[in-house]
């Protein structure tokens, strides 16, 4: 077998945790909470808060590879280059199979939630609204507080994301219902898109009538093809188990920095031990491949320093185009304030057609792309102005 020199220095893609940009009065959504007062039906952003040895990994690989039919599974060792977007926009590589079946395909996902909210999270809640009324001098019997009674009521929450992906760009339609604790008995829906292209992301928010009001941009110093939505819809860990990305690209890592941490017959297991910052944000993460399904992801364990826990874990798998992918996938999340569980199913994939970037001009843009990848860790601020279509600075 010859040795073939991998270059791993110019891996793509650096995630950060997301925020959150929401419209209305208090909603509250699916994944996390989103604070914003309404002003004038406009989309207001809101701020919320070892390394791989491949060594290792090429010889745990070349020892299962009489097992394996072909190389199709082995992670990490197909690298292929292609051409995403024209202009400025960088030549990211597929760490996978998988990732290459994915950018010519568009997925229908449909997810069922099931949240509830700690007591504590309420009382918090209502202590922050009687003192923003008490800071403006309005009347605290004016405050629409939120009943204590619906503390750890479970709600059940719907959602649909339709991503459309081609090598050039991805776009996430994504329709969700959402809990506003005020009025629980509301009928709370949101609608978004989320285009990708190159390094730059581009999130649309619409009003109730679904009409689009404001457009979230940022730029990533490299490709933000793994990165995730900035503005918080669209998580990178989502992506890796819906939209066929590499778990590799997670926590702003790249592949040689996740350490094999056990290998079995079934599986393989890696973990990326945060990094160190002054606020201890980053989360420990340990990914599991499930070798029968050519190393497809099995299951995601995300840890916060805080007690907060994230779970990603596949239940079924579908052979699609030769390759397997996760076709039914749950979700559970557990904080002090928080525990929620999220089922998807995937309803269909079919090839993408064509996809254009589909942005009325004029509309309000809050543009953070000065910021670099600093608009990923909330670094800064942003600059108001207005949308058009040479924002995204590369050619469709």
């Amino acid at each position: 077998m010859r040795a073939t020199r991998v270059n791993f220095t110019d891996v793509l893609a650096r995630l950060q945790r997301v925020a959150c940009v929401c419209r209305g009065a208090y909603a509250l959504t699916t994944f996390g909470t989103a604070i914003a007062l309404p002003v004038d039906d406009k989309a207001v952003p809101i701020r919320l808060e070892e390394r791989l040895d491949l060594g290792q990994w090429l010889v745990a690989c070349y020892q299962s590879f009489a097992r394996r039919i072909g190389l199709a599974g082995l992670v990490g060792l197909l690298l292929c280059c292609c051409a995403f977007g024209e202009g400025r926009a960088p030549s990211p590589k597929y760490y996978d199979a998988r990732e290459r079946a994915a950018a010519a395909l568009t997925f229908e996902w449909v997810a069922t939630t099931v949240v509830s909210y700690s007591l504590e999270f309420i009382q918090l809640f209502n202590r922050s609204l009687l003192n923003q009324a008490a800071a403006i001098g309005a009347p605290l019997d004016m405050v629409r507080l939120i009943d204590e009674a619906l503390a750890n009521r479970p709600f059940e929450l719907s959602a649909f994301y339709t991503i459309e992906r081609t090598p050039q760009k991805m776009r996430v339609r994504l329709w969700e219902q959402a809990v506003n604790l005020q009025a629980p008995d509301a009928n709370e829906n949101f609608y978004s898109e989320t285009y990708i292209q190159g390094a730059t992301v581009a999130h649309v928010s619409f009003n109730s009538n679904n009409q689009p009001i404001a457009v979230h941009l940022a730029k990533a110093e490299t490709d933000a093809l793994g990165l995730g939505d900035f503005a918080g819809t669209l998580g990178a860990e989502l992506m890796v188990f819906l939209a066929g990305i590499s778990p590799f690209r997670l926590g702003g890592s790249t592949p040689e920095q996740w350490r094999l941490k056990a290998v079995s017959p079934e599986e393989w297991v890696f973990v990326l031990h945060p990094r160190e910052n002054p606020n201890g944000t980053e989360p420990e993460m340990e990914i599991h491949l499930n070798r029968r399904y050519q190393d497809a992801p099995a299951r995601l364990e995300i840890r916060y320093a805080n007690g907060e826990t994230r779970i990603w874990r596949t239940l079924k798998y579908k052979l699609i185009n030769g390759v397997w992918f996760p076709s039914e996938v749950e979700y559970t999340a557990s904080s002090q304030h928080q525990k929620s569980r999220v089922q998807y199913t995937l309803l269909r994939t079919t090839r993408t057609r064509s996809l254009r970037i589909e942005i009325p001009e004029g509309i309000t843009a809050y543009d953070y792309r000065q910021l670099g990848d600093g608009a990923w860790r909330y670094q800064g601020d942003y600059e108001e102005t207005t949308w058009k279509a040479d924002l995204l600075g590369e050619k469709e």
